[in-house]
């Protein structure tokens, strides 16, 4: 209504990558979309956007298949102290030349640097302790979703729009569960971020709640305003509120959505990260750890 009440002149630029982007449809899928459709086995269609993908695909895999793999050796260190106390370790240095990871590259160097090891005394010679903070991800945009429900519940894109569709649709007596999924924005709209923000306060502590609002950037300066992140239309539906009323991959993709929106204003996690560097003459080790202070 607003775009309606204020028009604006037509932005010739646009107008030419529109006539830019027919053109390229023409120019690639019309010369190649019978050769895929004929020669693929589920008879893809291919245009301006899938053949420049493919071929970096290709560039890519001819890549992989041209590396030749390098040898190298780690050198893992248990060391322990008058008390029994045991640590493991790795060398930082040799000699003050600092052990990068590729560095030892044959099963010679690994025993010689071994044999000079078992002949060493070692002292604790620096403790260096420091708080590290982690701040929690922005609500999710489609590819976001798409992302972590592969590497975390191991779901195809395909399938993870499918489940989403779904609970976006509704199920059974519940409504619709989440927002438009295919958006690629990750941000939420201010009423529903107080609405959250509240919900943090009250259910899960002021001490989990961020001090301050958290504004989200957009990944891409291209993103579309239409629609917001892809979050739960009502928060105070918890995923184990509505489990009975969902299959098992349907409520692993809600309690996914749920749990990441819900983080998305909450405070940081702090981890105090400690670590140990010990000296025996010429060589210096190293030995880190880390533990939670705030989840």
């Amino acid at each position: 209504l607003d775009a309606i009440k204020k028009p604006r002149n037509i932005n010739q630029n646009l107008v030419d990558a529109a006539i830019t982007r027919r053109f390229l449809d023409k120019f690639f899928g019309y010369k190649i979309s019978p050769i895929t459709t004929r020669r693929t086995i589920f008879g893809k269609s291919a245009g301006r956007v899938q053949s420049p993908t493919l071929k970096i695909l290709c560039e890519r895999e001819r890549e992989i298949d041209l590396f030749i793999p390098k040898e190298f050796w780690e050198v893992i260190i248990e060391i322990e102290d008058d008390n029994g106390n045991k640590m493991t370790s790795s060398i930082y240095s040799d000699n003050g030349k600092k052990i990068e990871k590729l560095s030892i590259e044959t099963e010679n160097q690994a025993t010689s640097i071994k044999n000079r090891l078992l002949k060493k005394n070692f002292l604790i010679e620096e403790v260096t302790k420091k708080e590290k903070k982690r701040s929690p991800y922005s609500p999710f945009s489609n590819s976001l979703l798409l992302q972590d429900a592969s590497s975390k519940l191991g779901f195809s894109p395909k399938y993870t729009n499918s489940l989403a569709q779904q609970l976006k649709d509704g199920i059974g007596s519940l409504g619709a569960l989440i927002t438009y999924h295919r958006s690629d924005s990750n941000k939420m709209k201010k009423s529903e971020v107080d609405n959250l923000r509240q919900i943090i306060s009250k259910e899960i502590g002021d001490n989990f709640l961020s001090k301050e609002e958290i504004i989200y950037k957009e990944k891409s300066k291209f993103v579309q305003q239409g629609h917001e992140a892809v979050t739960p239309t009502q928060l105070q539906k918890k995923p184990e509120n509505v489990k009975k009323e969902l299959n098992e991959d349907q409520f692993k993709l809600y309690d996914l959505i749920w749990k990441r929106t819900v983080a998305s204003q909450m405070s940081q996690s702090k981890n105090l990260e400690t670590s140990y560097f010990i000296k025996g003459e010429e060589f210096i080790l190293k030995s880190s750890g880390s533990i939670q202070i705030f989840e």
